[in-house]
């Protein structure tokens, strides 16, 4: 809970949501019960201190710091940063201390500390994240969930409940039902905060069809009756839950709509491949690379071949023939040295140029003369090793029905797309000679997440053979594509530096102004990313 409130608690207290999934940042859980310890443990002879930043990496003063032991939680009294972002706390005993920074305009940070006995430790250095950041509508990787919860808690703290509640409801509509209910209770707050106390009672009575013995939602819900003077309908909602005559059926999420000409083409039935064909088609390929089978694709990305199996039973499984694939070739004969290949991996169903790569694509696409190709149904739902997989059979296939120059071809994506295509440019290089990766990375080690010390951003894959790595390392040109209210953008920004540090010699980082995760990029900015891709296109200027 906040130290600080822009508005007062109201007489039913409903807290915000404490943080369910942080879990999966952290490793050994946020959520799970510390140790009681008694209060003279959190006196000593240990300090802490750190400095707390902005999102572009400048001092952020007059931040509140605040360090908690234990169960119940104890500490100090909460600090401010100074002019510098800094800060400093004595005479802590030693332990693993919970670390919040709170800041208006900024979402809530936390993490752990670890206090030595004695001496001043390791400093700790916090980027925070701006309000003005857009969450995704969906959840992108596992931990969005939390992302959604953290943003919600801050604007609620902050004075915002309408926003807060449209954090939460992405929440309620992703998590499993029976971990809903502590969510609705922060729904339920939100409108309270707004003097809705009816829609307040009717997400209480929601949470209780969930849970019917949930002793805080039941509180609740005989608090609200009571300010609306009806007290007797708490008693009478509660008794008719436990009798059975109230029931909640698990609700099926409503399909998101296509837009028409895109669910037309992705009904219409894929086309035999033909050597040579301009223009933009749907075609079916029937052999299958030898580099998209499962060993081959597991060396490569050093992954144990029982996790992968268990997680997904069956992995590269898929046949060719079901699949297909969107394919856009501009008009004109290709360059003497052949086609540029750009190998798209969507992070929906639809695997043509639409959405974030704007109307420009097509004609960004003729000037480098490159074509386009990428697999329909291999969203973000789909197995990542299968969209790997998919990716290196599309990129073989359209070397074998057109001339491609091979020192062009390229994965790029979007959000979970470029997560994807980042893989597959660093696990075959030999294959993919860049990626373009617009919104979202993945890298092979687990990197620390810029606002929450002692969590990592976890990697997908291992370490690629050193080969592999090598020729990436040489050749690859790697362009990392974000916006300034994205919200992976700082992942991209740690990815970056770790891609430099780590010996990448061709590596371009760009970030548009007021962009949020969703497109569509203006052409200026798509055809810096395509310039810093593909610089010796026919008639450039590498």
């Amino acid at each position: 809970m906040p130290a600080k409130r822009a508005k007062p608690a109201p007489a039913a207290s409903f807290p915000p949501v404490l943080g369910l999934a942080l879990a999966l940042l952290l490793g050994g859980g946020i959520l799970a019960q510390e140790e009681e310890k008694p209060a003279g443990l959190a006196t000593g002879l240990g300090r802490a201190s750190g400095q707390v930043l902005d999102a572009d990496g400048k001092p952020l003063s007059g931040a509140t710091v605040t360090l908690r032991l234990g169960a119940p939680p104890i500490g100090p009294p909460p600090v401010t940063t100074d002019a510098s972002g800094k800060w400093a706390l004595l005479g802590l005993g030693a332990g693993r201390w919970k670390l919040t920074v709170e800041a208006p305009g900024w979402i809530m940070a936390e993490g752990w500390v670890e206090v030595a006995e004695e001496g001043p430790g390791a400093t700790t250095r916090i980027r925070m994240r701006p309000l003005s950041e857009a969450t995704p509508g969906g959840a992108e990787v596992p931990h969005t969930i939390y992302n959604w919860l953290e943003k919600g808690n801050a604007l609620l703290a902050q004075g915002h409940p309408a926003e807060a509640r449209a954090e939460y409801e992405k929440a309620v509509r992703t998590l499993p039902r029976s971990e809903r209910p502590e969510v609705l209770s922060a729904i339920a707050r939100t409108w309270y905060l707004e003097g809705e106390r009816e829609k307040a009672v009717a997400t209480v009575e929601e949470g209780l069809t969930i849970a019917p013995a949930d002793a805080t939602l039941q509180k609740l819900l005989h608090l609200l009756f009571e300010e609306l003077g009806r007290p007797a309908e708490a008693d009478a909602f509660l008794a008719a839950l436990a009798s059975g005559a109230i029931h909640s059926a698990e609700e099926e999420a409503p399909k998101e709509e296509l837009p028409p000409a895109i669910a037309a083409r992705l009904a219409a039935p894929a086309e035999a491949p033909r050597a040579g064909r301009p223009g933009s088609y749907k075609v079916a390929f029937v052999e299958r690379s030898p580099l998209s089978a499962l060993p081959e694709v597991l060396r490569r990305a050093n992954l144990n071949r029982e996790k992968v199996l268990k997680e997904t039973p069956q992995a590269l499984a898929y046949k060719l023939a079901d699949e297909s694939f969107e394919v856009l070739v501009p008009e004109g004969d290709p360059p003497p040295a052949g086609w540029g290949l750009v190998v798209w991996v969507s992070p929906w169903e639809f695997g043509g140029p639409s959405g974030i790569t704007g109307p420009a694509v097509a004609e960004i696409l003729s000037a480098h003369r490159l074509i386009w190709v990428a697999a329909n149904q291999a969203g973000n739902e789909r197995s990542r090793v299968d969209r790997w997989g998919l990716a290196v059979d599309a990129a073989e296939q359209m070397e074998r029905l057109y001339k491609i120059d091979p020192t062009r071809v390229y994965a790029a994506g979007h959000s979970g797309g470029a997560r994807a295509a980042s893989t597959l440019a660093l696990t075959y290089p030999d294959l993919f000679r860049g990626a373009l990766m617009m919104m979202g990375v993945d890298w092979y080690r687990d990197l620390p997440v810029a606002d929450k010390p002692g969590a990592s951003w976890p990697a997908p894959f291992g370490k690629p053979p050193h080969d592999l790595l090598r020729l990436a390392r040489e050749r690859s040109r790697l362009v990392l594509f974000t916006g300034e209210r994205d919200f992976n953008r700082a992942q991209t920004r740690v990815t970056d530096q770790e891609m430099r540090s780590d010996g990448f010699k061709n590596v371009t980082y760009l970030e548009q102004p007021g962009m949020t995760h969703w497109g569509p990029v203006p052409r200026e900015w798509m055809e810096k990313a395509f310039a810093a891709l593909d610089p010796l296109r026919p008639g450039g200027h590498g």
